[in-house]
């Protein structure tokens, strides 16, 4: 009961135990403030160097699906139609697509709205390189399916052009058309 008494006497007379000494201040000293925006800082920072890493790496195991993919569904195509599809790629501008080679002067050209014809440019960070198998007119490289689907025995590199860090992956092309990506690692530092 006496407890019921005090809260009473409390509440009548409006007063609370802060308010009758000194205010305790609330809130966050500069010196905490910053403090906690440099721990943020540094853990923010921590990281960065892996992700431009694993970006690079994830834009060129993108780049080096779709190249796959392109070679693979034109050998598809080349079966599927009974002509032989070409697959073209230029080094200098990165870019790559393939076309119908026309058996006779008569043969229908392809529709311009093929998707599979159309020419791709690989991303500014990557670049074509050691390729093998390809015959070469000019500034092209080209690998022919024939209308069973097989091709040469070749291979391409797609790798990153950063020096330092660089990555690269390797597609290669069995005589069936069969299309493998592997993983090339890059030379030791001093191994020369």
């Amino acid at each position: 009961m006496a407890r019921r008494e005090l809260t009473m006497i409390s509440r009548t007379s409006g007063r609370t135990k802060r308010s009758e000494g000194f205010r305790k201040a609330t809130g966050f000293t500069l010196v905490e403030l910053l403090l906690v925006v440099a721990l943020m800082g540094v853990v923010v920072a921590t990281p960065a160097p892996q992700l431009g890493s694993s970006l690079r790496h994830w834009q060129l195991r993108q780049a080096t699906d779709q190249v796959a993919s392109m070679v693979r569904a034109l050998r598809i195509r080349a079966r599927q139609e009974q002509i032989p599809m070409r697959f073209v790629l230029e080094e200098k501008t990165k870019s790559y697509w393939s076309d119908r080679l026309r058996v006779s002067p008569a043969a229908e050209p392809p529709a311009l709205t093929d998707p599979l014809l159309a020419r791709q440019q690989l991303p500014a960070e990557l670049e074509f390189s050691d390729l093998a198998g390809f015959t070469t007119e000019g500034q092209e490289h080209y690998l022919v399916f024939t209308p069973l689907g097989r091709s040469p025995v070749s291979s391409v590199v797609v790798k990153t052009t950063k020096s330092r860090n660089s990555q690269a992956l390797q597609i290669e092309m069995d005589k069936d058309g069969t299309v493998k990506i592997s993983t090339i690692s890059p030379p030791l530092q001093g191994s020369d």
